[in-house]
């Protein structure tokens, strides 16, 4: 697990440092394989955006 300073605010994934991004990807991973193995579905995707280019 990784140490996050309270303060710290990171507009998007690409200003976010690659010690947070790593544990994001770990978390989402396993999210992504828990909800697999109660759903049944074999796919899942996430996707959010907040940009205005979306």
């Amino acid at each position: 697990m990784f140490h996050h300073e309270p303060d710290a605010h990171h507009e998007n994934l690409y200003d976010l440092p690659a010690r947070y991004g790593h544990a994001v990807h770990d978390l989402v991973r396993d999210v992504a394989v828990a909800m697999r193995e109660t759903s049944g579905c074999g796919d899942t995707s996430f996707f959010r955006s907040r940009t205005e280019a979306a």
